[in-house]
């Protein structure tokens, strides 16, 4: 199993309860869309507008070692599956850090910068982020089909590629 780090001051219920919070603020037209904005060339999408692809939500954060470490194999991964699947590693928080945080990204390998999002706070507040990383494997039709709580490394890369796999046998 992957290691994870908690995520910096929120405590599991807390996460949950906030979670809950935003999906009924959601279903009551109280909230934002829940959007993830790509980093590079601006494009904003839901989720519900990713549907006919396989979707690989993962939650990083700069600080985080096991996501960074992660990130390159869950790439390398998911690029030799295809086109057809979407890798979106999703910075953790809406505040993107420090004045130096544009720095670091364009320091990052290019199967990194090239794919960093950002997300609304509605689309954060709908998942549990007490742990990093946190990677969710949608179907073409919007479905949840896996999660992962901490790194994926070794066979855990062997199951994601197994589940995106099948999810595009569907």
């Amino acid at each position: 199993m992957g290691y994870a780090v908690l995520v910096r001051g929120r405590s599991a219920s807390r996460v949950r309860k906030w979670g809950q919070w935003a999906v009924l603020a959601t279903l009551l037209g109280c909230a934002g869309t829940p959007t993830v904005t790509h980093r590079r060339s601006g494009a904003t999408t839901t989720l519900e507008g990713l549907r006919g692809k396989v979707v690989v939500v993962n939650f990083w954060a700069e600080w985080c070692k096991p996501c960074l470490k992660e990130i390159p194999e869950i790439a390398r991964a998911l690029d030799a599956i295809g086109p057809e699947v979407l890798f979106l590693p999703v910075y953790y928080q809406v505040d993107r850090g420090s004045p130096h945080f544009s720095e670091w990204i364009e320091a990052q390998p290019a199967y990194f910068r090239e794919r960093v999002c950002f997300a609304t706070g509605t689309f954060l507040a709908s998942y549990s982020l007490s742990v990093l990383p946190k990677t969710y494997v949608y179907g073409r039709d919007g479905r949840l089909l896996k999660e992962y709580s901490g790194a994926i490394l070794d066979e855990e890369v062997d199951d994601l590629r197994a589940t995106v796999r099948s999810a595009l046998a569907r």
